[in-house]
């Protein structure tokens, strides 16, 4: 790792910044990125098109990442940026299959928090507070949000069909 020196002859370390330009301007690291990114996106949509889109998108982009690292390894690049690139990869598919969940808790936060009346109101009794989200093709699924202070739907018979 090279470092920066000063007019006294001082070898000082690089900053957070530095290091982080010298990080993101490596080609692997770049494809790591945006395979992160395009998991993140895919992961976050329940729509089935941008499902059957993600399949040969994310295999090629996968692909890419890792031809990326394997040419940067055969270079003898420098191991923090592999090792940066590989955790990138690896947390992909679980950006992936994680997205929606997180995708769903910010956005019952940011609509708690444009509807405080309606939550205070619905919280006082048990019921449906609103239609929530829909995906699948054809009849699809959909999802409601209820308020349920005694857990009764877990217990009823008929909800767990």
């Amino acid at each position: 790792m090279q470092y920066l020196s000063d007019d006294v002859g001082d070898v000082t370390r690089p900053s957070a910044l530095m290091q982080w330009r010298r990080f993101s301007s490596r080609p692997e690291i770049k494809a790591a990125i945006l395979l992160l990114l395009a998991c993140l996106f895919f992961g976050s949509s329940r729509d089935f098109g941008a499902f059957l889109l993600s399949i040969p998108v994310l295999i090629g982009l996968g692909l890419l990442a890792l031809g990326f690292v394997i040419a940067a390894w055969f270079e003898g690049e420098d191991r923090p940026s592999l090792l940066l690139s590989c955790l990138l990869i690896a947390a992909a598919p679980v950006t992936f299959s994680h997205a929606y969940g997180a995708f769903e808790r910010v956005s019952f936060y940011a609509w708690a928090m444009n509807h405080r009346e309606e939550l205070r109101a619905a919280s006082r009794r048990d019921g449906l507070v609103i239609r929530w989200d829909s995906w699948g093709f054809g009849s699809g699924t959909d999802a409601y949000l209820l308020v349920d202070t005694k857990d009764r739907l877990r217990t009823e018979e008929r909800y767990r069909e």
